[in-house]
C-alpha cells in the first residue's frame, strides 16, 4: 500500500475548484471525474492536473516512478506504463464516443 492525499485543485476541463481530490497512484487513483462536467483528468505527481488530450507517455511513467517502491525490472516498467497509458487514452476515446451517441 502506498501514499494517499486528498489535496484541493482545480478540473482542468472547466475550472471548477475540488476541495477533495483523491490521489492514490499506486491503488490505480491517478484521476479524478470532475463533479460539474463529468470530465476525468490525469493528476500528475506534482498535483498538476492535466487533461486526458495533454497526457504523455511520460507523464504515466514520471508518475510511476515516483510513487513505487519496487525496483521493477526495465522492459515490466515499461509494460505496466504503457498499459495505463493506453487505458486512459482508450477511455477518453470511448467517452467521446458514448457523447457522441446521446
Amino acid at each position: 500500500m502506498g501514499d494517499r492525499y486528498i489535496f484541493k485543485g482545480e478540473c482542468a476541463y472547466c475550472g471548477k475548484e475540488d476541495d477533495e481530490i483523491y490521489y492514490a497512484p499506486t491503488s490505480n487513483f491517478y484521476t479524478f471525474k470532475c463533479e460539474v462536467c463529468k470530465k476525468k483528468s490525469f493528476i500528475k505527481p506534482d498535483f498538476d492536473i492535466i487533461k486526458l488530450e495533454d497526457l504523455k507517455y511520460e507523464d504515466v511513467v514520471e508518475g510511476f516512478e515516483m510513487t513505487t517502491s519496487i525496483n521493477w525490472e526495465e522492459d515490466k516498467m515499461e509494460e505496466m506504463c504503457t498499459d495505463i497509458y493506453n487505458r486512459l487514452k482508450g477511455g477518453l476515446k470511448n467517452d467521446k464516443n458514448k457523447r457522441k451517441s446521446k
